[in-house]
């Protein structure tokens, strides 16, 4: 194996996942004066990076930058090449969240302190180009040109070589369902998401041969030989359930003469060798194992490959290999084929309406003049995260929620003990594949240990083997809003284990929790499913509007400028603008839970339809379900917190006199339950009663994350709400 090789796979190392997690932490705050905002950045893997692409959301004070003013990141070597753009803006028109990218050094492990400033960026040297050809879009980053046709599905890139030559890499994607391989027909549109000089974007939806839905997601950087791919794939098509075998890309490209192979295994040397003509098959069998030409073994691919021969060369990087089996990749000198979902085992069951989302690095050797043969291959993926201090966040208020790690260290190293907890329960908790509505004789369990798998990594199951809590080992579809509490604790400790698995939460509630087609029940459409065996089963019942989260969608998208989880948002809270309240009966959780998502989806786009629906789900929670309930039963907590969210962005006196009953009848019962006192630490922040700041103060104390799904997102998001109330002064 030549040494490019091996210092390929050690330049672009992502890290082992589901390790015990680095707890990292948090930057100091900016002095009040200060002009400049402050942004971490870690090299993960203590390696060497030369203009590495960052990109991130951040927050900003209301009336400090309108649209179109200038902004900027710093290093402490000068103002960097800097790509804005307003995602979210304040009452007064300012901005209040953008998205940034920038390019920057970073050292082997080094810890880098950028700041955001309201000055003129420098131009980057090398800026990328995008062109309408009216048949095609062209981008031009200065390492490769994509092309992406708007009359068939067409995805080629083309990297030019010493002597004029072109090599044109075409992207075949396809999916097989039961015996039948499908292909993608042409595209309905074809759209620019992000054009700027350091970053483009470009969305390609249309639909398979058979049916199917695709939507692939391209991203390119100024001067990097590498392509961010996200591939998603919808069940749109009339039946309750269907066999999925496979779903791939072909990525064919002639490597020349001695062609050679190497694939990263985690914790054990890597695979590599001359490649045959006859090629190479690695899978990704299951959690545990991955089979090397069909000979199975114990290990996990890590999700990098690379094959390269003296005329080019090709690394496929997949950041979430293992976790999502089944997987593999086809090496052979004429190129790679990535399966995202290989035909191992029995056909996955692809519920009507769910979709399912793959990320993946293309990275393109080129050739150098004097020695002909690719350049060392950088392997991209999270190998940075940018992380703004927490203490900015809060002074911007442009996020509620989120905790000062100054002003509550011991909740916050609590937090991270729970989260330790839990990530070892994602990794090793027992549950059955075979699982549904009954639990399937023994000689048809499927057992399995920690989840993961294509449909199931970033949510959690129940504990204990059949527990039969809803069903026979059912998934708890993010109950609580898992993805909001990874976020909060995210942007309170800058963990990037946290992180890593905020990303899968996030695409996994998008995909798999909420429902996209449905036409035998077209009101269901938007919701998201309930937990539930299997994930999208209605054996035991419909969707539930005690179950709509989507401030975690929201805030995932505010900090990596995924479009994708804010209009699932959107969709959860048009869903239940159809739907309405004004006939519904049920729980307070019915009215809490949309009320709440409905006054969140108001406070980043101001629609005032979102208001009114909010409040009419306010006002109908509280003509059922009067405040003197107020400790009948935990649900009634909800609806105070809902009651609370929807005051604070419609300040009408009834919600406060609601509030105040049920503070009163609190006060006086002294639950134990976390879930009732959010209302409460809103109540001292309003009024500034200490009887109310006391007993939530108390109840914070009680707070505990626990070691699975459910117990440490109830802790993160009261804990966290109750802290920021009660440190945060009202507006």
């Amino acid at each position: 194996m030549r040494p490019v090789l091996r210092l390929a796979f050690l330049l672009l190392g992502i890290g082992t996942l589901l390790e015990s997690p680095c707890l990292a932490t948090p930057s100091p705050s900016p002095e009040p004066e200060s002009p400049a905002a402050p942004v971490s950045v870690v090299e993960r893997q203590a390696l060497r990076r030369q203009g590495w692409p960052l990109t991130f959301g951040f927050p900003l004070p209301k009336g400090w930058v309108r649209p179109g003013e200038p902004l900027s990141v710093s290093s402490d070597r000068g103002t960097l090449p800097t790509q804005s753009e307003p995602l979210v803006l304040w009452e007064d028109g300012s901005v209040r969240w953008v998205l940034l990218d920038t390019q920057t050094d970073l050292g082997p492990g080094e810890k880098k302190r950028l700041f955001v400033e309201k000055k003129q960026a420098p131009s980057p040297p090398g800026a990328i180009r995008i062109s309408d050809r009216n048949d095609f879009l062209l981008v031009d980053t200065g390492a490769f040109e994509l092309r992406v046709s708007r009359r068939t599905f067409s995805v080629r890139l083309q990297v030019a070589s010493p002597g004029g030559k072109h090599k044109d890499v075409p992207l075949g994607p396809f999916v097989v369902v039961g015996d039948e391989r499908s292909v993608p027909l042409a595209p309905d549109r074809v759209d620019v998401v992000a054009r700027g000089p350091l970053r483009a974007e470009l969305s390609v939806e249309g639909k398979y041969a058979n049916g199917l839905s695709y939507a692939l997601r391209l991203e390119a950087y100024a001067g990097k030989p590498f392509l961010r791919v996200l591939h998603t794939v919808v069940h749109t098509r009339s039946e309750t359930t269907l066999p999925l075998r496979r779903i791939g890309v072909d990525i064919p490209l002639a490597l020349g003469k001695y062609p050679q192979y190497y694939a990263a295994v985690e914790d054990a040397a890597p695979l590599a060798g001359p490649l045959s003509s006859s090629g190479l098959q690695l899978t990704q069998v299951d959690a545990r194992s991955f089979a090397e030409a069909g000979i199975e073994r114990i290990g996990r691919l890590a999700g990098w490959f690379e094959v390269e021969g003296n005329d080019a060369g090709i690394g496929l990087h997949v950041p979430f290999f293992w976790q999502e089996f089944p997987q593999s990749v086809r090496l052979s000198p004429v190129g790679l084929t990535y399966s995202l979902r290989a035909d191992v085992g029995p056909p996955a069951e692809f519920g009507i309406g769910s979709a399912k989302t793959h990320e993946f690095f293309l990275v393109l050797g080129t050739l150098e003049p004097e020695r002909v043969r690719p350049v060392v291959l950088r392997r991209p993926g999270r190998a940075t995260v940018a992380h703004v201090d927490p203490a900015w966040l809060v002074r911007t208020r442009a996020l509620p929620n989120v905790v000062d790690p100054r002003k509550r260290p011991e909740l916050l190293e609590n937090a991270r003990a729970g989260f330790a907890r839990f990530w070892r329960t994602l990794g090793n908790e027992r549950w059955d594949e075979a699982g549904g509505a009954s639990c399937p004789p023994k000689s048809a369990e499927r057992p399995r240990q920690g989840f993961f798998g294509m449909f199931h990594w970033g949510d959690w199951n129940f504990p204990g083997y059949h527990d039969t809590t809803k069903g026979c080992d059912a998934w708890g579809n993010q109950e609580y809003d898992l993805t909001q509490a990874l976020a909060l604790l995210f942007l309170a400790t800058g963990d990037p284990a946290v992180h890593d698995y905020l990303v899968a939460a996030a695409r996994h509630f998008s995909d798999v929790d909420v429902i996209r087609h449905l036409p035998s029940r077209p009101s269901w459409v938007g919701m998201n499913h309930p937990k539930n065996p299997g994930h999208f089963s209605f054996e035991l019942g419909g969707v539930d509007p005690g179950h709509t989260w989507v401030e975690g969608l929201f805030s995932y998208w505010l900090l990596t400028g995924e479009s994708r989880a804010r209009d699932t948002a959107l969709g959860i809270a048009d869903a239940l603008v159809r739907r309405g309240a004004s006939k519904q009966r049920g729980n307070p959780r019915q009215f809490g839970w949309p009320a709440l998502a409905l006054a969140a989806a108001f406070d980043l786009t101001r629609e005032a339809r979102y208001a009114e629906a909010a409040e009419e789900y306010a006002r109908r929670g509280m003509e059922l379900h009067p405040a003197r309930k107020g400790p009948e039963h935990w649900k009634m907590g909800i609806l105070a917190d809902a009651l609370a969210y929807v005051h604070s962005v419609r300040p009408k006196p009834d919600y406060l006199t609601w509030l105040t009953e049920y503070g009163k009848r609190i006060l006086e019962k002294n639950p134990k339950d976390i879930r009732f006192y959010p209302a409460l630490a809103y109540l001292a922040a309003r009024t500034g009663s200490g009887d109310y700041r006391r007993a939530a103060e108390k109840a914070l104390e009680r707070v505990r994350f626990g070691s699975w799904g459910k117990p440490f997102t109830v802790g993160v998001r009261y804990g966290f709400r109750i802290a920021y109330l009660l440190d945060t002064p009202s507006p």
